[in-house]
């Protein structure tokens, strides 16, 4: 079985990566999308220290993601479509989409990483990096329902960005207790949640 960590860019995704590490979960990334994510940061804006990318070579694998059995992979909703035959669970990221709008636009505003993608991806399927808040939404709706009704995916569980910055034992606890995990919420920094919605629309 494969777990899979998805959401829209910027939903703290990684952070979740994060968390199932420090809790013991095997995970996978990529070291060359790894230094991308270096090259990315800048003075005025700071990338997350690892953001779990896989490389867009292996996701082109027709038996995508089939060698990542046993581990947790994290894939941002524009690359679910990709999934070949295999067993699934879900952890399926959401935030406030006026925070996830504000936190696109400040790590995808610099051209210099629009280039940086153009050139990883090849033909990239992330057309807009800075989407509005409607199309966040129906992107993630449209995603979430395709994995709801795929029989390979045993269970999607959606996890709420916020309260599992600011509440991780009890948000993990009442949606994934369930799981076979002893949960290490260390990763889980109130300070490090930027764009908070109470911010951007005071």
């Amino acid at each position: 079985m494969i777990t899979i960590v998805t959401g829209y860019m910027r939903q703290n995704t990684s952070l979740m990566m994060q968390v199932l590490e420090a809790s013991g979960v095997p995970v996978a990334w990529d070291e060359e999308r790894e230094r991308l994510n270096r090259l990315k940061s800048s003075d005025e804006y700071q990338f997350n220290p690892r953001l779990y990318e896989l490389s867009s070579k292996a996701m082109r694998d027709p038996l995508f993601p089939r060698e990542y059995d046993g581990q947790a992979i994290k894939l941002v909703v524009p690359f679910l479509r990709r999934l070949a035959v295999h067993d699934y669970r879900v952890i399926f990221m959401i935030r406030d989409l006026g925070e996830t709008v504000a936190s696109n636009e400040a790590g995808l505003h610099d051209e210099r990483i629009s280039i940086i993608l153009d050139t990883e991806l090849g033909n990239p399927i992330l057309e807009d990096l800075t989407p509005t808040a409607e199309q966040i939404a129906v992107e993630c709706s449209e995603a979430k329902k395709q994995l709801e009704n795929r029989r390979d995916v045993r269970e999607v569980v959606v996890i709420d960005s916020r309260a599992l910055v600011m509440s991780p034992q009890h948000e993990l606890m009442e949606k994934l207790g369930h799981w076979d995990i002893n949960w290490d919420v260390t990763p889980c920094n109130p300070d490090l949640y930027r764009f908070r919605s109470e911010a951007i629309h005071a």
